[in-house]
């Protein structure tokens, strides 16, 4: 992956979909294994918290990013874009 065109933005409201893609056992299988719902939605409170406060709870996207989600993926699809770097 070429990061020199990637951009750091803040987490945000529609970033929900990025934990729920990433809340499975493969993923998680180190770390107690996947959250719940709840849990999921308390993560994504604090993660806005913290981005609010200081903007360096980020993520990644392409630069400029063409979507608020990136390229290529979206929470419809359950696809994440094809460059998504997570912090």
């Amino acid at each position: 992956m070429d990061t020199s065109s990637l951009q750091l933005v803040p987490w945000a409201e529609d970033d929900f979909w990025l934990l729920l893609r990433k809340n499975e056992p493969a993923m998680t299988e180190h770390l107690g294994g996947p959250e719940t719902g709840a849990k999921l939605r308390e993560r994504h409170q604090r993660y806005l918290a913290l981005s609010a406060r200081e903007p360096h709870w980020p993520r990644s996207c392409p630069s400029p990013p063409s979507a608020p989600n990136g390229e290529g993926g979206s929470p419809e699809s359950g696809d994440p874009p094809s460059d998504l770097l997570l912090l």
